[in-house]
């Protein structure tokens, strides 16, 4: 059975991750435990805004949904734009990680390499190329 439910949007572990950790940190915070010489978070830790903020649904014409592109072109590597965005929320959406910076809008390694692991598991032809079988089965994962 499919996890999505039509037009509502689904929670993200990342948004989960994020309340959990503020409510421990103001709780540090407000009981006096937390210290000046704890250390920063640096970039890697940090996910980006437009990752966390992403929130993909069940569209009741093209299937999930995050925003970005509603259609179906090819895209490989090296292209950049709101298609590719839509390619990363929905390859995070199903579980695989497109690299550091998350949703940038850029086909680079990381997205190519997310790709090909979902189009094996999907048993599509892992090329790391999204066309309308990649976009098909991504829309419906």
């Amino acid at each position: 059975m499919n996890h999505r439910s039509w037009g509502k949007p689904k929670r993200t572990s990342v948004k989960i991750m994020t309340a959990v950790s503020a409510g421990f940190l103001a709780s540090a915070v407000l009981a006096g435990t937390a210290t000046a010489a704890s250390p920063a978070p640096n970039a890697a830790d940090t996910a980006p805004a437009a990752s966390a903020s992403v929130r993909c649904y069940m569209h009741q014409t093209i299937g999930v949904y995050c925003g970005f592109y509603r259609g179906t072109d090819q895209s490989d590597f090296g292209d950049s734009g709101p298609k590719v965005k839509e390619i990363q929320a929905l390859l995070l959406d199903t579980g695989y990680s497109v690299g550091p910076k998350g949703i940038d809008g850029y086909f680079g390694k990381d997205t190519r390499s997310a790709g090909k692991a979902f189009q094996a598991k999907n048993k599509l032809a892992a090329d790391g190329i999204v066309g309308p079988k990649t976009w098909s089965a991504l829309r419906m994962a």
